[in-house]
């Protein structure tokens, strides 16, 4: 049994258990790209509402390319943050604008969600004094 192991940015290290050579090949060629991918915006737009599909690290310096995808008139819109893997806390405030401006956040990760729980509250504390 081969053990791989791959750097992360933080103190953890993943280590992943695989037999043979294609596997290890494809999961390199994977990390790569996720290495190298810094994000990605897909729009689908339905007759009762427009999906827009994110996927990467969704930083403050992307916010106006997707601030871009949710403007002009159109119907509901859904924002689905499966594949976010990074958030910042500009990006985690403006979540928070677009989901109390109406816009239904799917599919987000824990950690993203406790985030924005936690900065409402900020927010609401900062706005009581």
């Amino acid at each position: 049994m081969l053990t791989f192991q791959l750097p992360i940015k933080s103190e953890m290290q993943v280590y992943q258990r695989l037999t043979g050579g294609l596997p290890i090949a494809l999961l390199a060629v994977i990390w790569l790209m996720e290495l190298h991918m810094t994000i990605r915006i897909e729009r689908e737009a339905h007759h009762l509402k427009t999906m827009i599909r994110v996927s990467g690290r969704l930083q403050s310096k992307y916010l106006e390319a997707l601030k871009t995808q949710l403007e002009g008139p159109q119907s509901r819109i859904a924002l689905d943050l499966n594949g976010v893997t990074l958030v910042d806390v500009e990006t985690v405030r403006f979540l928070n604008a677009c989901e109390k401006g109406g816009v239904e956040i799917l599919h987000c990760w824990p950690y993203i969600q406790e985030w924005m729980r936690r900065e409402k509250e900020r927010e609401n504390e900062s706005t009581e004094f």
